[in-house]
């Protein structure tokens, strides 16, 4: 056995054998070993080699998810800021001299509305970048050539990222307004 049949650092092409779809996971230059050849079977045990190629295909999407789970984090706030900010104004009696600043609820009501739409776009993208994930380690671990539907997926949620941001920006326009500086 020489080192290279030992330790090797290269992968065959997965159409090398059968399936056009499924590869085998019994390579004989993988295996090391010259009894092996010849049998075709699937084994369903990734090796090192390709547990490496699946955590480095899926860091992209795992710092993606992670990206929109602190977005989600920041809308949230933002909306908590604005409910208590208009259950104050709601609490101001009729006939206080800041009665007035009842005028800015309608406003905070549009806030709340594009920050929900916000959240509810992120947490679209979070559930198409969770699903990317589960694609990328399930092509891997079963051997899989393609990963069905990753790009699109990625797309998707890009795009609904994207939405999510635009509307945090509506919310950003919107957050500086007069009302909010009187006390």
């Amino acid at each position: 056995m020489t080192i290279a049949a030992a330790a090797p650092f290269h992968r065959k092409p997965a159409m090398s054998r059968g399936s056009p779809i499924l590869r085998s996971r019994r390579d004989p230059v993988e295996a090391g070993s010259a009894e092996v050849q010849g049998d075709d079977t699937m084994s369903f045990v990734p090796t090192v080699v390709e547990m490496t190629d699946m955590f480095s295909r899926a860091a992209a999407p795992a710092f993606f998810l992670g990206a929109v789970a602190a977005f989600i984090s920041l809308l949230t706030a933002r909306l908590g800021a604005v409910v208590a900010r208009a259950r104050l104004l709601n609490a101001i009696p009729d006939g206080s001299e800041k009665a007035q600043m009842k005028n800015d609820v309608p406003r905070l009501k549009t806030r709340a509305r594009l920050l929900r739409n916000g959240i509810l776009l992120s947490l679209g993208s979070g559930l198409c970048a969770g699903l990317l994930l589960g694609i990328v380690f399930a092509t891997g671990f079963f051997g899989l050539r393609y990963s069905y539907g990753a790009g699109i997926l990625f797309i998707v949620a890009t795009l609904l990222l994207c939405g999510a941001i635009v509307r945090f920006a509506q919310d950003v326009i919107m957050d500086l307004h007069e009302f909010d500086y009187l006390e």
